[in-house]
């Protein structure tokens, strides 16, 4: 009888272990099937702007090993938790991308990928003639993206000249010299004037670590902006800066555009 109910054991706990192993395989073939592997063109992010390149999710994919990387987790075949943290990495790693809002996997091969993209707000002079484009931060872009813009929008972007610096060697890092990022929190602060376009953002002088400038629009006409004073921590616009801004936005509305100041007025100089 004894013997009966171990053999009987014995074969259970076989058949359970083949059972076991069975599906294990089952799993990992299931796991690894192609309708469940990440794929560059399944992924969904907001519009690329036209100075981003076209495959701009494939270049991010590729180059941190994600492609192909399944969706399905080891253990119970739910979604792979590490995914979203490592996609959102990956994307946060791209120079173009300037923050990662969130990423949520969807069944069964993509993701949706929430981000805001970092934007051109000038153009620094390295050399005659040649420039790097950094954001509103100072953060230098990748200057293929030149190539891309128009030629008429290019010429748009106001150009920083004057700069002794050098830029960081990797594409994507800040510009560490106080004068490029003020040139470029300046520039952003200008676009957004209306019948305001500045051709030239010329570092003037510095005073220990506040730098000066003059600005000349695309018609050359002067204005002496005179030293430039940070934002605060929470973003809020310098009152000296906030004051030169209106004077600018005044002179625009007064002469329809900064060009048409008479030479009486010229260079024009803001009141600190």
């Amino acid at each position: 009888m004894k013997r009966n109910i171990f053999l009987t054991l014995l074969v259970l706990a076989v058949f359970i272990a083949a059972g076991v192993s069975a599906w294990n395989v089952s799993k990992e073939r299931l796991k690894n099937e192609k309708k469940f592997l990440l794929k560059h063109e399944n992924i969904s992010v907001p519009s690329l702007p036209e100075w981003m390149p076209e495959n701009f999710v494939e270049i991010v994919l590729n180059s941190s090993g994600l492609e192909n990387s399944s969706l399905l987790f080891d253990k119970d075949l739910s979604f792979e938790k590490e995914l979203p943290k490592k996609l959102s990495e990956a994307f946060a790693a791209n120079p173009w991308v300037e923050s990662v809002e969130s990423v949520v996997l969807r069944f069964p091969s993509g993701a949706d990928v929430k981000l805001t993209y970092r934007t051109p707000a000038a153009l620094v002079e390295i050399a005659p003639q040649q420039f790097l484009p950094i954001d509103k931060n100072g953060i230098v872009l990748p200057s293929d993206s030149l190539q891309k813009i128009e030629a008429a929008k290019l010429h748009s972007y106001p150009k920083v000249i004057g700069i002794s610096s050098k830029p960081p060697e990797k594409i994507g890092s800040p510009w560490n010299d106080v004068n490029v990022t003020s040139a470029a929190s300046l520039a952003a602060i200008l676009a957004d004037i209306p019948a305001v376009s500045i051709g030239k953002i010329r570092l003037d002088q510095q005073a220990g670590n506040v730098p000066a400038f003059r600005l000349f629009t695309s018609a050359n006409t002067e204005i002496i902006w005179g030293t430039f004073a940070p934002a605060d921590k929470t973003g809020k616009m310098h009152r000296s800066t906030e004051a030169k801004v209106e004077q600018i936005r005044t002179l625009a509305e007064q002469f329809d555009t900064l060009d048409a100041i008479p030479d009486s007025l010229r260079p024009v100089k803001l009141r600190e």
